[in-house]
């Protein structure tokens, strides 16, 4: 690596994601399947001379449920599509009656 990340990434949002990524292929055929996006950021950086600056960051990251359930993490998914990984302890099952689980589905 060229440089060290310094603190926290701020503004992270995704680029692109799945098939919008260009390289795709290639990140599949490396690092195996799973949900690919491309995401940028903004943090400080220490470059190799020692100098430090504010650069934003582009990278790739994929996420796999599988993967997920190994690490006792389950993904939730907001209104935009954006996905996140929180530990399965955050959660309750709930059962629900079979009519209100009905309405549910149909309203997702």
């Amino acid at each position: 690596m060229y440089f060290e990340i310094i603190g926290e990434l701020s503004a992270v949002e995704t680029i692109a994601p799945g098939s919008g990524i260009r390289e795709l292929a290639r990140l599949r055929k490396f690092h195996g399947r799973g949900r690919w996006r491309k995401r940028k950021g903004v943090a400080r950086v220490r470059l190799i001379d020692g100098v430090t600056v504010l650069a934003e960051l582009h990278w790739h990251e994929a996420t796999a449920d599988a993967q997920a359930a190994k690490h006792g993490q389950l993904r939730v998914v907001d209104e935009s599509g954006e996905d996140y990984l929180y530990p399965e302890e955050f959660f309750l099952t709930v059962e629900l009656p079979q009519s209100l689980r009905r309405r549910v589905l149909q309203a997702a």
